[in-house]
């Protein structure tokens, strides 16, 4: 099965007293904002095929696709079978 990159541009709002603390708040608690729908998606969601790890940032390689099982993408990429899963 092939891979698909995604990107998408969200937009929060963070309650901090200044820019410094409001970058620390956005380290803590994105993820789960994104979860708990505490943001907007501005614009059209980007798909494209994955062609390499190049496409990526280095956090993103040791995620586990989604809709995936237990393989990160960095092990999909290196692998010789494009879906291990078979």
């Amino acid at each position: 099965m092939p891979l698909f990159r995604s990107q998408v541009t969200y937009e929060f709002c963070i309650d901090a007293p200044d820019m410094e603390q409001a970058h620390k708040i956005f380290q803590r608690e994105h993820t789960a904002a994104i979860e708990d729908d505490r943001c907007a998606i501005k614009g059209e969601v980007e798909m494209e095929l994955v062609e390499d790890s190049t496409q990526f940032e280095e956090p993103t390689l040791d995620e586990v696709p989604l809709n995936a099982l237990d393989h990160t993408l960095r092990e999909r990429l290196a692998s010789d079978d494009p879906d291990p899963a078979h």
